[in-house]
């Protein structure tokens, strides 16, 4: 802010109660002034890119897809009953959520298609029907 009355304004529509003044100026200048906007420097570090990015939706990556799915899928009742990923996902794309270019570019794997469709059958989010395909895909020979 340029103007130092405005600035004052703004700093005391931070508690939200009704202004007194006086003068005849005085109540062009609390209308003109903006009203205050409450930063927590702590919370807006904190917070993940891609749920600020409201104009787009929300951004699937590699690794939140899955969680996100999941939340999507008890949220709508028409995909209750279904147990395939890519169908959930194409849902999301419809409504508003949008890929990773950066998800595009790495090879997918097929673990996350079975992690979901066995957690569609446990009925919470779940891994420990897929121990077998974990101890595969993370524990494999070095390739040196």
């Amino acid at each position: 802010m340029q103007n130092g009355l405005q600035s004052g304004i703004q700093y005391c529509s931070r508690e939200e109660t009704l202004p007194y003044w006086c003068g005849s100026q005085c109540d062009e200048w609390i209308k003109a002034s903006p009203k205050w906007l409450n930063c927590d420097l702590a919370s807006n570090l904190d917070r993940k890119r891609s749920r600020q990015d409201l104009e787009n939706g929300i951004k699937l990556t590699i690794v939140n897809h899955l969680r996100l799915a999941w939340k999507y899928r008890t949220q709508h009742t028409a995909l209750q009953r279904t147990d395939s990923l890519s169908k959930v996902v194409m849902h999301m794309l419809d409504d508003g959520h949008y890929i990773d270019p950066a998800w595009l570019s790495k090879s997918g794997t097929d673990f996350y298609v079975d992690v979901f469709a066995d957690s569609c059958k446990q009925g919470k989010l779940t891994y420990s029907g897929t121990r077998t395909i974990w101890f595969q895909v993370l524990w494999k020979p070095s390739r040196y």
